[in-house]
């Protein structure tokens, strides 16, 4: 019997199969005592089974999990403990690419906000295009591996303002150069296929790394790039593109529902012209 299952042989059925699952990943060389291992099972069956979706602090963590604990000392491992904590990680991730015949990679970043924390490591103001307004947060660039029948998260990457990682003493990345290190990492590990992302990562540096790995990308093209077509010497942005096709080009093509706006196509070569 693994440690986690000693430690969760008195909680119920999907406790006990969380904690078969954990021992099957536990990273080699990362030998855990068992204050530790207790920390990492609350930490991984508080975010499986939280009360409130939208609560995902370490202290809402510590209350929902099979062995509830004081927020601090939950806390003090996650902080102690990284290499373990992403050790765990990659081998679950390994474990995925095990299965089926290949995914997709979907990147995106999102800001979760902390409206009290401006002493919260890390965090900055950033701003929230669709909110239209700055928020006080972390800026996280997330990564998830998709096929048609599940969606597993893969990686995510803390966002650092330039000031910000100066006063820390770490290395300043743009997201675009941690969305690259997340293509450039799992590329093997999940037999990816093509990576999507929307219009903001759309640049020379996620293209080349897509064309290096031999990868097919996705993506949207904001009306206002420059583009060149192959039989012409001219150029033109997007939407000058769009107004120049025929009616007639267009193929109607059926989509889900929520892509109703999207009812017709057509395929044109362009020439892009971007930048990073």
């Amino acid at each position: 019997m693994g440690q986690f299952e000693t430690i969760s042989r008195r909680n119920n059925e999907e406790c006990n199969l969380i904690a078969r699952e954990l021992d099957a990943m536990a990273p080699t060389g990362h030998a855990m005592n068992l204050s530790q291992a207790n920390h990492f099972y609350r930490y991984v069956t508080g975010i499986i089974f939280p009360n409130d979706m939208n609560r995902k602090s370490v202290s809402a963590v510590t209350e929902e999990s099979a062995a509830p604990c004081n927020q601090s000392s939950l806390n003090r491992f996650l902080n102690d403990n990284k290499l373990l904590v992403a050790g765990f990680n990659n081998s679950r991730i390994m474990g995925i690419g095990k299965v089926g015949d290949g995914r997709y990679l979907v990147l995106d970043d999102t800001i979760l906000e902390h409206r009290y924390g401006e002493t919260i490591d890390g965090v900055g103001r950033f701003w929230d295009s669709a909110d239209k307004r700055w928020i006080l947060g972390h800026n996280v660039v997330t990564s998830l591996a998709v096929d048609e029948s599940a969606v597993e998260p893969l990686d995510v990457g803390l966002y650092l303002k330039q000031d910000n990682a100066k006063k820390k003493g770490s290395v300043f990345r743009t997201k675009i150069e941690i969305a690259v290190e997340m293509i450039r990492a799992r590329a093997n590990d999940i037999q990816l296929l093509g990576v999507l992302f929307d219009s903001w990562y759309l640049c020379e540096k996620i293209m080349a790394i897509c064309d290096k790995l031999g990868l097919h990308w996705y993506s949207d093209l904001r009306s206002n790039r420059i583009v060149y077509l192959r039989e012409a010497n001219y150029r033109l942005n997007v939407l000058e593109l769009a107004k120049s096709i025929p009616t007639g080009d267009f193929q109607e093509v059926r989509l889900p529902d929520s892509w109703k706006k999207y009812n017709q196509m057509v395929e044109k070569e362009v020439i892009l012209k971007v930048g990073c």
